[in-house]
């Protein structure tokens, strides 16, 4: 009996080796190996090439690579490899209920994100408590933005966009919803009641559990984006606070049809509604006078589809520029490439939108984006679950002197001299900053003859950098600023006592 086992096991495992290998040779050629494609859109990446060690073949590589690189390949051209994966998922989700990865199974279709990039179910049970710091330095961030912002001539909006979890934790099974704490959100929010940005960080979850109260779907069940109404429900957020912000220049909402009229299906008059785009429901948008600007796409080198896209409104209007996560345009129909030119639900007022799609508003993004027109309305979005610790790799030292000018004392002529050993935050602005050679030029602040602080800023139309500094000993001296390596047309300075 032991010895047929051990056979039978032995011929098992030979046939799991031999079949692939036999079903590969015959690929295509009969009904039983015609295999599926690999899923390039779902995973997000090509398959691997199978490699050679000719040195002139385009899939060359190095010898102590090949071995590795062999495995990749064969893992990627393994046959039935889709099929098989697609099984496993099923088996696990549907008969054992069980996470596959980072997916994490609710009731029905339903299914939740843990960890990574994407960790909506660690924030929805309060995995990340936020340090003071941490909190302190979202404040800053914000804060900075929109200081720094107002300084060019600009508004800065931050829209962090609710996470499934945090909206329909009711799909959730008992022993994951039952355990809910703190998230980053909540905690975030908290930190800035007091703060002159909070009006300019819009959350809008409240206006989610508005809509599910009223029987509305906002969230794709097997999907983290959210459905066309809940897109529109966070363009409406941003129309809102544009039509504050800009009042008789912004219209205050963009309307939402469930039953549209034929003048909005027309594309005659403004609305968005539902239609139904396989495989999922997307959002019809009718903006008369929008089309796509040619001249003003943004280009980045993201390996993403439709990565970035600009349009204009006849009859113009403020401008914005907006780095945002798919968030903003996955429930788009205009986004698929099959409508057209891409339509954003803007109210009307707004002219021209350049839209980075998985961009952030890092200090090097803010200042490629303003480097040849200053936008009147800069907008970022990404998820809540995002409102991490990682605020401090974009808090640049000019944005933290930013938030440190806004809380300081009235501002003060350049002419007045500041007392010795004393803080101070100043405010440098220089029109049309231009480069004298291949370098950056350098924006210098000067006590009297002597330079105290300085920062390298790319040529732009309109610059903005803020220092915080102490003054030196000795007699009062004036403030005056310069640049090196550059000019620029025009230097405003002024100063504040810090508020530290």
């Amino acid at each position: 009996m032991a010895k047929t086992a051990k056979r039978l096991f032995l011929a098992l495992w030979v046939l799991a080796f031999l079949v692939p290998a036999a079903a590969g040779l015959l690929a295509g050629k009969t009904p039983w190996t015609r295999f599926a494609p690999f899923p390039k859109r779902s995973e997000n990446r090509n398959p691997a090439v199978k490699p050679s060690l000719r040195t002139k073949s385009s899939r060359h590589v190095e010898p102590r690579a090949y071995g590795s690189a062999l495995e990749a390949w064969y893992s990627d051209s393994f046959p039935w490899r889709t099929e098989l994966i697609a099984f496993h998922r099923r088996i696990s989700f549907d008969v054992l209920k069980t996470p596959v990865g980072r997916d994490v199974p609710g009731y029905g279709n339903w299914i939740f994100r843990r960890g990574g990039d994407w960790a909506e179910l660690d924030d929805y049970l309060g995995a990340f408590e936020l340090t003071q710091q941490e909190l302190d330095d979202w404040v800053s961030l914000f804060e900075g933005r929109c200081e720094w912002a107002r300084a060019i001539g600009s508004r800065f909006i931050t829209l962090p966009a609710p996470v499934k979890a945090q909206c329909r934790w009711q799909e959730m099974f008992p022993a994951i919803r039952r355990h809910r704490g703190r998230n980053v959100a909540s905690q975030v929010e908290a930190a800035l009641e007091s703060s002159f940005a909070k009006d300019d960080v819009i959350f809008a979850a409240p206006a989610f559990a508005a809509a599910f109260a009223d029987g509305r779907e906002t969230f794709f069940d097997s999907d983290h984006h959210p459905t066309a109404y809940g897109l529109w429900l966070l363009y409406d957020a941003l129309n809102r606070r544009l039509a504050e912000i800009f009042p008789g220049r912004v219209a205050p909402s963009f309307p939402w049809f469930d039953d549209p009229p034929p003048e909005v299906r027309e594309g005659k008059k403004p609305g968005c509604w539902l239609e139904e785009k396989e495989p999922r429901y997307r959002m019809e948008v009718s903006s008369p006078g929008e089309t796509e600007d040619d001249d003003g796409i943004p280009h980045n080198a993201a390996r993403y589809p439709y990565c970035n896209a600009a349009t204009v409104r006849d009859g113009g209007g403020i401008s914005i520029t907006m780095a945002h996560d798919s968030y903003m345009r996955f429930s788009l129909a205009s986004w698929r490439g099959k409508d057209g030119d891409v339509r954003f639900p803007f109210a009307a007022g707004v002219g021209r939108v350049r839209a980075w799609i998985f961009g952030r508003a890092s200090w090097g993004f803010l200042l490629d984006a303003t480097k040849d027109e200053i936008p009147d309305a800069i907008i970022e979005q990404f998820p809540e679950c995002r409102l991490d610790g990682t605020a401090r790799k974009y808090l640049s030292p000019v944005l933290r002197a930013a938030a440190l000018y806004a809380h300081s004392t009235e501002p003060q002529d350049a002419s007045a001299p500041p007392a010795p050993a004393s803080r101070i935050v100043a405010r440098i602005i220089a029109d049309g900053l231009a480069a004298d050679g291949s370098g950056a030029p350098e924006i210098i602040l000067y006590a009297g003859d002597r330079a105290i602080a300085k920062e390298k800023t790319p040529a732009g139309v309109k610059r903005a950098v803020f220092f915080d500094v102490e003054m030196p000993d000795g007699a009062p001296t004036a403030l005056s600023a310069s640049v090196a390596g550059g000019h620029a047309a025009a230097l405003h300075l002024d100063w504040r006592l810090s508020g530290k």
